[in-house]
């Protein structure tokens, strides 16, 4: 990948960085059933989005998350697996309720699971069912050559956002746009600041792929492109990403068992 080439958009306030200096290709890690560019168009009311959304997802849009790197995609996905840190008072936890419901800390609680589930013959915690890889595969898109990309963490970025809808951030808590803004977990927040991005024509009258940002685990870069022609009624070769036939998903691709055991997970 050649040096990243960035600008500020004269018309937005809002960073830039080009297509061609981004990397040749993305990865998603979908299931074969659907495919890489098939995501759910979301509902265009504000009062529809929950935490099942994306944090980029935009009001009446498709998105699909791409990772720079093929341990990046997987990352990402199986941070899903990862019950928050805490203990039986700490609600942030997935087990927390059921561990204080019957008066057990966090530790004992998912010590007596896992027995039970073992001596049931179950698939015991912290290990990975072979069936996720079986209904998935990897993919490799081709990225967009021309164009932009929003580089949201940007300062230039976060000042063009509190310029711009600053009653989208005060209505949500937020007095400025700072990196904590866009890593909120308040999902109608990114969501409403993604749907203001979307929208936007830049100065040199096109509009964005999509948001280029940094991975919330620390595996490198991620992107969220908006599918604008399939939303505009036009098919998946319209768009400017393409992607292969996927990729089947061994437990000894390198990249799928580094994401597991950053999340503590042995693959079958």
């Amino acid at each position: 990948m050649s040096q990243l080439e960035t600008r500020r958009c004269e018309l937005t306030g809002l960073q830039l960085v080009a297509a061609q200096s981004s990397p040749r290709y993305g990865y998603r890690i979908a299931k074969k059933d659907y495919g890489p560019l098939n995501p759910r168009r979301q509902p265009a009311a504000l009062s529809e989005v929950d935490r099942g959304w994306g944090r980029f997802d935009t009001l009446g849009g498709s998105t699909v998350y791409l990772g720079g790197t093929l341990e990046v995609a997987f990352t990402e996905v199986l941070s899903y697996f990862r019950r928050e840190l805490g203990d039986a008072t700490n609600p942030a936890d997935s087990l927390a309720k059921d561990a204080a419901a019957v008066g057990m800390s966090l530790e004992a609680f998912v010590a007596e699971v896992d027995r039970e589930w073992r001596e049931r013959q179950h698939m015991p915690l912290k290990q990975l069912a072979a069936i996720w890889r079986h209904e998935r595969r990897s993919y490799r898109l081709t990225m967009p050559t021309t164009g932009w990309w929003i580089d949201l963490h940007h300062p230039h970025s976060l000042q063009a956002l509190e310029e711009s809808i600053p009653d989208t951030l005060r209505a949500h808590g937020f007095n400025g746009a700072t990196l904590g803004t866009l890593h909120s977990d308040i999902r109608a927040l990114t969501v409403s600041i993604a749907t203001w991005a979307r929208i936007q024509t830049l100065d040199d009258g096109s509009r964005a792929h999509g948001i280029r940002y940094p991975s919330n685990h620390g595996a490198g870069t991620s992107y969220a492109y908006w599918l604008r022609r399939v939303d505009d009624g036009g098919d998946t070769q319209d768009e400017a990403v393409r992607s292969d036939n996927g990729t089947l998903i061994e437990p000894t691709t390198v990249a799928f068992k580094n994401a597991c055991e950053r999340f503590g997970r042995s693959p079958h």
